[in-house]
Parts: structure tokens; sequence; C-alpha cells
């Protein structure tokens, strides 16, 4: 993850891990450190009801499926 111009998280995971399964897996560490940020996602993580978790976490989350 990178803020645009900085590292802000780096996770090293098995390949045959799809990226959302880990972002659930470490919620709690994610609400934590992105608190009141906003984060865009690409559409493989697109999940509304995970969104509306994080939100309630005040991590505001977007998964954007490209055109």
């Amino acid at each position: 993850m990178t803020d645009g111009l900085y590292l802000m998280l780096i996770s090293i995971n098995p390949a045959n891990q799809h990226d959302l399964d880990i972002l659930k897996e470490n919620f709690r560490g994610f609400v934590r450190e992105f608190m009141n940020c906003s984060i865009i996602g690409d559409k493989g993580y697109i999940d509304k009801g995970f969104e509306n978790l994080l939100r309630q976490g005040k991590v505001y989350f977007e998964a954007i499926k490209r055109n």
C-alpha cells in the first residue's frame, strides 16, 4: 500500500491467497493503521459488506471497477 509517494504498508503472503482474504484476516491492524483515511482498491476488493464493516471502523474504503 502506498500514499502515492511513500510505502505505507507491506505484506508478504502466499501467491495462492486472495488479497481480499488477507485484508479480512488482518482487519483489526488495518483499521488501527488507517483509521480516518480513504483507501481505493481495484475490482479484486469489491465486497460491499466488508466495505461497510471498514466504514464502521472509520476506514473509508472504495473498490472501483474499471471500465
